[in-house]
C-alpha cells in the first residue's frame, strides 16, 4: 500500500478498457475518502502515482464513470468532472494533467448515468436533484427536484409507446418513473426498505432488480407494479 494512501479508505472503483499496444493492462481507477484519486495496474499488481488530488474537487470521490478515453468523477462534496485518460493511441494518463473542468452541485453525487463517450447524461444528488451535464458544450441544467429522498440509481428506458422514460430511484424506497421529455411521473413502485442500486433493467421497464440495503434483491414488473421474485442475501 502506498504511503499517500495509509490514511484514507478506498471508497469506489472503476476498471478501464484495455488499452493495448506496449500497455496491454488493464488499469482500476480507485478513488478514496480524501479526494484522491489512485490508478492500479493490474498486470504489474502495483499502483500508479497513488494518491493525487483532484484540483478543487470537493469531499470523497464516490463515483467513477470509465469511457473509452475519459473518466467522470463525482463526490461527496457536490463535485462532478471529467478528464482524458487515454491521451494518445498509446499513451495512459490515470489522472488529468490540465484544464480539469469541476462543476459544482448543491448536494452529494449520488447517481450518474452518462452516454458511451461520456459527454453527456444526468447526475443525481443527495438532496433528489437532477441535473443534465454536457461536457462538450459546458452546460448544467437542474431538471427537477424529487420528493422521494436521494437518487441512488437512474436507468433509461423505452415505453411501449416508443417515447423514451427515465427510472430514478430514491434512497428512502420510492423508484419512480419519469416521461424524459416533460419530466412528469408515469408511475412510482413504493418499497419498505431503501433501494441501494438497480442492478437491471431493461428497455421495456418491466423486468428491473432492485437491491436493498439489508441485502434484499426484488425482481420487480415495473408496467404491473408486481414483485415477482424475491432473494435473501447474507450481509
Amino acid at each position: 500500500m502506498p504511503s499517500s494512501l495509509a490514511h484514507s479508505h478506498f471508497v469506489t472503483c472503476a476498471y478501464t478498457d484495455n488499452l493495448g499496444g506496449s500497455y496491454n493492462s488493464y488499469y482500476t481507477l480507485i478513488g478514496t475518502s480524501d479526494g484522491s484519486l489512485a490508478a492500479f495496474d493490474n498486470k504489474s499488481n502495483q499502483f500508479l502515482q497513488a494518491g493525487q488530488k483532484q484540483g478543487a474537487l470537493r469531499g470523497q470521490i464516490g463515483h467513477i464513470k470509465v469511457a473509452a478515453d475519459s473518466a467522470v468523477i463525482g463526490s461527496s462534496g457536490g463535485s462532478i468532472a471529467r478528464y482524458m485518460i487515454k491521451t494518445g493511441e498509446d499513451q495512459f494518463s490515470p489522472f488529468p494533467i490540465h484544464n480539469l473542468k469541476i462543476y459544482n452541485l448543491d448536494a452529494a453525487v449520488t447517481a450518474i448515468s452518462m452516454d458511451e463517450k461520456n459527454n453527456e447524461g444526468l447526475i443525481g444528488t443527495e438532496l433528489g436533484t437532477l441535473y443534465y451535464i454536457n461536457f462538450e458544450e459546458k452546460i448544467l441544467l437542474k431538471l427537477l427536484v424529487t420528493h422521494h429522498g436521494s437518487i441512488s440509481a437512474l436507468k433509461f428506458g423505452l415505453s411501449e409507446e416508443g417515447a423514451q422514460e427515465l427510472l430514478l430511484t430514491a434512497a428512502e424506497g420510492g423508484v419512480s418513473v419519469r416521461s424524459a421529455q416533460t419530466m412528469d411521473q408515469v408511475l412510482l413502485f413504493k418499497t419498505k426498505v431503501r433501494v441501494a442500486q438497480v442492478l437491471q433493467c431493461p428497455t421495456d421497464l418491466k423486468k428491473c432488480v432492485f437491491v436493498h440495503e439489508n441485502g434484499l434483491v426484488q425482481f420487480v414488473s415495473l408496467n404491473k407494479l408486481k414483485v415477482e421474485g424475491i432473494l435473501k442475501l447474507s450481509l
